[in-house]
This record gives structure tokens, C-alpha cells and sequence, in this order.
């Protein structure tokens, strides 16, 4: 859409942060994932390294989403989105 408008700049900004968004929730399975097996392994130590970066990554998704949701509500205040 923002494409078709010659909003150029604006799309390459939410496709970036698309992949950003992607990339943290993709991390966040994965952690996840790895944290259940560091927990059946009793790697405690492992879990507790795991356990920050998912704070981490869930942080910088909340924070890609709440950019994604801005450039969405200009665009629909602008009349770019309809």
C-alpha cells in the first residue's frame, strides 16, 4: 500500500521492523524451547542465561510491535491506509 502511495521511506520502515518482529518471536520459541530442555536436563545455569535473553527478545518485540502499530495508525489517520 504504502508502496503504491510513493511512501517509499515508510515502507522499507515497516518492512524492517516486520523482520525485526519476526526475528524476536522466532528467538522467543526458541528460548523457550531450549529453557524446557536446560529444565528436564536440570542446567540450571543454562536456564537462568536463557530465561534473560527471553526477557530480553520480549522486550524488543513489544517495542517492534508498538512502531509497527505507529506507523499503522498515521497511515489511517493520513488516509494512506483505508
Amino acid at each position: 500500500i504504502f508502496s503504491s502511495k510513493n511512501m517509499i521511506i515508510a515502507a522499507k520502515e515497516l518492512l524492517d521492523l516486520d523482520g525485526k518482529f519476526t526475528k524476536h518471536d522466532t528467538d522467543i520459541r526458541m528460548y523457550k524451547y531450549n529453557m524446557e530442555r536446560a529444565k528436564a536436563t536440570k542446567n540450571f545455569v543454562v536456564y537462568d542465561k536463557l530465561l534473560a535473553r527471553l526477557d530480553v527478545s520480549a522486550i524488543r518485540k513489544e517495542k517492534a510491535f508498538d512502531e509497527i502499530q505507529r506507523i499503522v495508525n498515521r497511515a489511517k489517520f493520513n488516509k494512506i491506509w483505508e
